[in-house]
């Protein structure tokens, strides 16, 4: 398949993905709105989560509106925009390798007992291009793009959107690995971007969570374009 059809395939799946992953967070928010309309109206609920032995009320219903829709909802939606860039990035970069070899580092290296496990020359250079994207995808968002840059000159994101991207990225990591509380690390990985000093606790604003999803969609558009003109 040509590169071209390959990118605009990946291109049009992540931007679906993400218009669902919207859609999803925009009608949990109104079913809660419903469900709290519905309380304020005289609706009474009691219900066992099997699960835990939790008994939900329209008193617990209630209460946990806020913190589920401001917290719990913006932040898991969120965590889903940025996996899906990170999909659509290292999606982009392995679809340029396995066209244009030269990108391929020179120093890249893999067992030799690869060589006895593989089918066909194709399947050793997807295991190369996998070994050195995975680790790629360790460094930070910058050099992701640099390494995209220096290989397919595509001229976009910007510096401003790069540190709006990297930003988010580090704000998505507070809350998986340090359980939503800004750290050094979040002020390091944010810059002259960052929200929070360490030792605050970092929130996820509805207009950021919008604003941050509008803009993974433009650079996703963007970087797309500019990658199939260059095929």
């Amino acid at each position: 398949m040509p590169l071209a059809t390959d990118i605009a395939a990946l291109r049009d799946r992540i931007l679906a993905d993400l218009d669902a992953a919207h859609d999803y967070f925009f009608t949990t928010k109104t079913a809660w709105q419903m469900a709290t309309n519905a309380i304020d109206a005289g609706q009474t609920l009691s219900v066992l989560n099997d699960v835990t032995g939790t008994t939900i009320t329209h008193e617990t219903l209630a209460a946990n509106a806020h913190p589920y829709l401001s917290r719990h909802l913006t932040v898991s939606t969120l965590q889903q925009f940025l996996s899906l860039f990170e999909d659509f990035l290292l999606g982009l970069m392995r679809a340029w390798l396995n066209t244009h070899h030269k990108g391929i580092s020179k120093n890249q290296s893999v067992p030799a007992q690869v060589l006895f496990e593989v089918a066909d020359l194709a399947e050793a250079r997807a295991r190369v291009i996998d070994q050195q994207l995975n680790e790629l995808s360790y460094k930070k968002l910058r050099e992701w793009f640099e390494f995209l840059n220096a290989r397919a000159q595509l001229g976009c994101p910007t510096d401003a959107e790069i540190e709006r991207l990297a930003e988010v990225k580090a704000t998505r990591d507070v809350f998986i690995h340090n359980r939503g509380v800004a750290n050094a690390v979040y002020v390091q990985k944010a810059g002259d971007r960052a929200r929070f000093q360490a030792g605050e606790v970092a929130e996820v604003p509805e207009p950021y969570h919008r604003e941050s999803w509008e803009l993974i969609k433009k650079v996703v558009a963007d970087l797309s374009d500019a990658a199939i003109a260059k095929a």
